[in-house]
């Protein structure tokens, strides 16, 4: 034989070598067969070509049908197969998504969606058999059937059991089309038609699976899960009905080949047998009688009976022998170990390009578009080329076909080769994005030139036993694929994550290129956290990013995560000197401020140089063009109790900011303005005052859109930007009452914002700020002590829990120190007013304590049973509460710890650990004196800023006596057991200095701050998580900025980028 390819000294009817070209054209060489002029040829331009295998005289015969026929019949296929292909992955971009939605891992997801693949390998082997025995059309019918009904099923499913059943069916039905089908070409197609037809087949199949994480990503970000089930389910009810009408039969029965048999095409490559040849000859001279054509109608029956006597024990154990035959390993490694790898792409591409580049599951879905670019490539490249170079090729070997011309269209498996090599190496070394989607393009390329060569090979040798072979494979590539499904996400997010605990970090943070990455720890909170929980740093509050990609001149990634490891070894030290600071300039002055989470936006409450004017602006601290203001409102009166919180509002990042008023409540006094009174200050009962909570919302759109680096304030571009903006604050509550209203804070309950507030002595206000609903829970006076006078002195709403946590204070008279209550409350029903006594309750009575604040540091803000909430790495962090004592003067830490709860299984979930703050837990750290000076503190959950003023001082703008620093003594959980100290934490821990550290110690600053902030202190504000520090002083236009960590000077950043993006 030509081309290498080995003689067979075994067999005298090799299987699959046929003549194929007409010998007289073959150079002019003559090959001697059993009479030519016996076998049949093809029409038209493929006159030429000798038909394998030869069809019988039955125009019954599937390779008699006309053309139109066979096309309608394969096509429907193709289609179904598109479907079938579609099913398995497209769930793949919204693993993340969907695990937080149901509370469990991405492996949990990946699993449950991936039963499918259970299915489809079970199934594999038994409809071998129902095809074998009663027919492939049935057996396609059902597929789809079963395809349509479990999609609707799948999509009606209301828990990961109801949909890990549907899915499961599902594979029950893909089996067909993913075996069945290359039999199908078989029948109805002759050699020379065949490589085309498996391209296409293999095409159908990858472009559902490219196409189907597609189109279902966006379904899935802006609609629901289950609207993708319900759209496919569409197609797949008319291809049900396609498949009813367009694809008969197939399989016939060999009674029913009646008419002449051909001769074999191809006999011994010796002289001619003289009686072999007086046979045929006998055998053609026969009359047969020929049978009718079978109408379309009868045609369209689902039960032709059975097509063979063998039993469907023995059919069911045919495929088992072929595990002793190479071809099946042969075809397992080219085309289903292929199939493994392709399909694990999708499955793990969900988290792999939200970890490697923060991409959200739209973008992940796009990412398939590269794997369409391939396949298209294979089909338009290869589809006519396989069959041209068929016959081209058995031209060139004196006409005669062998299977193994198939073979130079495998070699294309190396391109798969390189192609999943760069995707693991690149992905793994920060590959730009483009480079794995070329890598999918490349991969999907050689999957269907070298699978469809492969599976072309496998019918060209074997036949109709092609089909047990395929099952086998099939069988064997599902199974090892569903068993992926358990580990393979995770794996890939622990890797991931583990990665960080070789490296130092400021190696990482010297590559240019580890942006992509740092972005998701702001946008997964998942892997931020467990970043710095290997690093044992305390997790600060990260404000949220609306972006999910990120723009080469966003530098504040790598500012927060330098700032949170540079911050913790310098609060460690016994010298913590600040880092850095600077002076902002003002055009107003500052009365109350409230610094953001992650430092860079600052709110303040500013009044003009008469104190009658006041304002609220959003600044822009930490900028290319240096600090500016974004945004700025008027307020006719002073405000208090600023506060400031990022959270969501009808769907949009944002800022939420409140804060109370007061006005007087008749117009007798205009000589009078209340903002020049004290907030707490006693009012005198003839100048009444009612006081007012307002909320207000600037979205972060608008602020980043303000912010943008490319455009410099003042310019023209700068005002044409401002024209095209809404208004950037949104009123979205007013509240009014006559009594006192204070301790006004932000929360989220269930993604939704809420206000909280305290109507003095004992009422407790919560308002959804979306909907507007209000409630109000009443706290009962102490049952000990009914007749006291009995006040709330600090609240704070635990929405993870649905507790409201109160500190009362109880005046017990002058000679006995105020007793203090710490309580649990719930939280009143949306709408309801409720009269309510503590859940849970503890006293502290040795001690005066006054003026409680309590810290707000990563509390969860969503329900215990919400899926996001489990999607913590470990418990949340206990909260903060810090009192200013008397007698000695001084401040008392005490901290409050969550608890844990194992929560049983429901409505189709597992079993989990669920965290929960418990008053038991409640418990003292410890008192720092302060001598004859007064304290106040900003909280925190590991660090606190305390600062001192003269304890006499009863003015708003106190002389700032001392900055002081305040670090948690690091004492373990209650329920939990100390750490060993001989455990080994890694490299990462083992770098940073662990050196003994004050829990109170002294800040140093300039001394020209410290003699301007002696005059009077107006306002301060801090970040526990980057350690930044904001004062100014009284009747001072200056916003002094102290940052105790390490920050990237942006202005360098940003000129960086300007040179690399070519500007002069």
């Amino acid at each position: 034989m030509g081309f290498g390819i080995l003689d067979d000294k075994h067999l005298k009817d090799v299987p699959g070598t046929a003549l194929l070209t007409d010998l007289e054209v073959v150079h002019g060489k003559q090959v001697l067969v059993h009479d030519a002029n016996l076998l049949k040829r093809g029409s038209g331009r493929h006159a030429h070509i000798i038909l394998v295998p030869q069809p019988s005289d039955n125009p019954n015969d599937p390779l008699n049908w006309p053309l139109w026929k066979k096309e309608a019949c394969f096509w429907s296929l193709a289609f179904a197969a598109s479907l079938d292909g579609a099913l398995s992955p497209m769930v793949g971009p919204g693993y993340v998504l969907l695990s937080n939605q149901f509370g469990v891992s991405v492996d949990t997801i990946a699993s449950s969606f991936g039963s499918i693949l259970l299915g489809l390998a079970c199934f594999m082997l038994f409809q071998n058999v129902f095809a074998v025995k009663f027919g492939h059309r049935i057996v396609y019918l059902g597929s789809v059937s079963l395809m349509f009904i479990s999609c609707i099923w799948c999509a009606a499913s209301p828990n990961l059991s109801s949909i890990r059943a549907a899915r499961v069916f599902q594979g029950f039905g893909m089996s067909a089309l993913q075996s069945l089908v290359a039999s199908t070409i078989e029948q109805i197609y002759f050699v020379h038609e065949r490589g085309a037809r498996s391209v296409i087949w293999s095409f159908s199949i990858m472009s559902g699976i490219t196409l189907g994480p597609l189109l279902y990503s966006y379904v899935i970000s802006n609609l629901t899960w289950q609207m993708g089930f319900w759209f496919v389910s569409i197609p797949l009810g008319l291809n049900v009905l396609m498949i009813f009408f367009l694809v008969p039969e197939t399989t016939m029965k060999s009674s029913s080949l009646s008419g002449s048999s051909p001769p074999h095409p191809l006999s011994e490559k010796q002289s001619l047998d003289k009686d072999s040849v007086s046979e045929h000859e006998r055998v053609a001279s026969i009359e047969q009688v020929q049978p009718r054509p079978a109408t379309y109608i009868s045609q369209l029956s689902l039960w032709h009976g059975t097509f063979t006597d063998v039993n469907i024990l023995k059919i069911f154990l045919r495929p088992f022998p072929f595990l002793l035959s190479p071809i099946t390993y042969f075809i397992f490694l080219v085309h289903g170990l292929q199939t493994v790898w392709l399909s694990l792409m999708p499955i793990c591409s969900s988290t792999i390009f939200t970890i490697e580049y923060g991409f959200n599951a739209s973008e992940i879905g796009l990412t398939n578009l590269g794997g369409i670019v391939g396949i298209v490539l294979a089909l338009l490249v290869t589809g006519p080329l396989t069959d041209w170079g068929t016959v081209w090729l058995s031209k060139r070997n004196q006409g005669i076909y062998e299977p193994e011309f198939r073979i130079f269209f495998i070699s294309t498996m190396l391109f798969g080769v390189f192609g999943y090599a760069g995707w693991a190496v690149g992905t793994t070394h920060n590959m730009p994005w483009i480079g794995a989607v070329a890598c999918i393009m490349v991969v999907n390329f050689s999957m269907v030139v070298s699978g469809a060569a492969a599976v072309t090979y496998l019918l060209d040798t074997h036949g109709h036993e092609a089909l047990h072979v395929l099952a086998l494979t099939n069988f064997s590539k599902n199974i090892v694929l569903y068993g992926f499904t358990f580990f393979a996400n995770g794996m890939i997010e622990r890797r991931g994550v583990k990665i960080f605990l070789y490296l130092h970090v400021e190696d990482i943070m010297c590559l240019r290129r580890v942006n992509k990455m740092f972005f998701l720890l702001t946008h997964e909170p998942i892997i931020w956290k467990r970043f710095l929980q290997a690093m044992t740093l305390p997790l600060p509050p990260l404000r949220p990013y609306y972006r999910y990609s990120l723009r080469s001149n966003d530098f504040e990634i790598e500012q927060m995560v330098t700032r949170a490891i540079s911050l913790d070894d310098n609060w460690r030290n016994h010298h913590t000197v600040a880092r850095r600071h600077k002076v902002i300039l003002t055009d107003k002055f500052i009365v109350e401020m409230k610094l953001l989470p992650g430092g860079k936006y600052l709110v303040v409450s500013e009044t003009d140089e008469e104190g009658y004017r006041y304002s609220i602006s959003v600044w822009l601290l930490d900028d290319a063009h240096g600090p500016r203001v974004l945004a700025r409102t008027d307020m006719d009166v002073k405000v208090f109790n600023l506060q400031a919180k990022y959270t969501k509002y009808q769907g949009q990042n944002g800022i939420m900011v409140s804060f109370v008023r007061r006005k007087f409540s008749r117009k007798t006094f205009p000589w009078l303005n209340p903002s020049q009174f004290a907030p707490n200050a006693d009012i005198d009962s003839p100048v009444p005052f009612d006081y007012e909570i307002a909320c207000f919302c600037i979205t972060l759109d608008q602020l980043e859109a303000m912010s943008d680096a490319d455009i410099v304030p003042g310019s023209q571009k700068y005002y044409d930007r401002l024209r095209v903006l809404d208004p950037p604050f949104r009123t979205l509550a007013f509240l009014g009452s006559s009594q006192r209203m204070e301790h006004v804070s932000l929360f989220e309950l269930n993604e939704e914002p809420y206000i909280i507030f305290v109507q003095q002595p004992s009422r407790i206000v919560l308002k959804n700020l979306s909907t507007g609903v209000r409630s109000t829970l009443q706290c009962n006076p102490a049952h000990d002590h009914p007749d006291k006078e009995h006040s709330i002195s600090a609240i704070k709403a635990l929405p993870g829990q649905k507790d409201i946590f109160v500190i009362r204070t109880i005046h017990m008279g002058s000679s006995a120190p105020p007793l203090v209550l710490i309580q649990l409350f719930d939280m009143p029903i949306a709408g309801e007013k409720f009269r309510n006594n503590p859940r849970e309750e503890a006293a502290i009575d040795d001690k005066y304590l006054s003026d409680f604040v309590i810290s707000d540091c990563n509390t969860p803000s969503l329900g215990p049973d919400h899926p996001k909430l489990r999607t913590m790495s470990g418990p949340p962090p206990p909260i903060s509460v810090f009192a200013r004592a008397a007698d000695p003067n001084g401040v008392m830490h005490f901290k409050m710890w969550p608890e844990h709860i194992q929560v049983p299984p429901f409505a189709g979930r597992p079993p989990r650990t669920t965290y929960r703050y418990a008053i038991r837990l409640f418990q003292n750290q410890s008192l720092q004196l302060t001598g004859s000076n007064k304290a106040h503190v900003l909280p925190g959950t590991d660090r606190a800023i305390i600062y001192h003023v003269p304890e006499d001082d009863r003015s708003d703008t106190p002389p700032l006596v001392n900055l002081r620093k305040y670090i948690d003594p690091g004492y373990p959980h209650p329920d939990l057991p100390a750490p060993d100290p001989d455990e080994d934490v890694g490299v990462l821990r083992t770098t940073r200095r662990r050196v003994p550290h004050r829990v109170f110690s002294t800040l140093k600053m300039p001394s020209i701050w410290s003699k301007a902030l002696g005059k009077g202190l107006a306002a301060i504000a801090w970040d526990e998580g980057i350690g930044r520090v904001c004062m100014t002083g009284h009747h001072d236009r200056l916003i002094r900025v102290l940052d105790f960590a390490d920050v990237p000077q942006s202005q360098h950043l940003f000129a960086e980028w300007r040179r690399e993006q070519g500007y002069p």
